[in-house]
């Protein structure tokens, strides 16, 4: 069964290997304390991290990396979840602070694009392509 947690200072360093893998790299200073992770046990499938953009109602997603071999349903499976946790998380700042956060946006690649359609996602037609997703 996949699962949803915070992600940990002991998840970084696997974490790093997934961003390094993709030519990217992970600052643990710069990164939101806000991370989500999606595990099957103990294996750990998909991270993100959220942002809150405090003069606007956007929360910006970053940072998604997954490991080099997975299984596309799980990912998929995962996704969603973390979609869901990242909703259910912005809703209780909105409710509990009187924010009023409405569009959660992140920044991809166009091998996301298709999933991202198909998650519910609106795609915009830019050269970098952001997705939007209604809280």
């Amino acid at each position: 069964m996949i699962t949803v947690r915070k992600i940990t200072s002991d998840d970084l360093p696997l974490l790093q290997s997934w961003a390094e893998a993709r030519g990217c790299s992970l600052v643990p200073e710069l990164l939101s304390p806000y991370g989500f992770l999606a595990c099957n046990g103990e294996k750990l499938l998909l991270c993100a991290w959220a942002a809150l953009t405090m003069d606007v109602p956007i929360v910006q997603i970053d940072h998604v990396y997954l490991p080099r071999r997975f299984v596309p349903n799980d990912l998929r499976e995962a996704w969603a979840l973390i979609l869901n946790a990242i909703r259910a998380w912005v809703k209780t700042i909105n409710k509990s602070c009187g924010f009023a956060y409405s569009l959660l946006e992140i920044i991809m690649n166009p091998v996301m694009e298709l999933e991202a359609t198909n998650a519910g996602g609106i795609v915009s037609q830019r050269t970098y392509k952001k997705c939007h997703y209604l809280v």
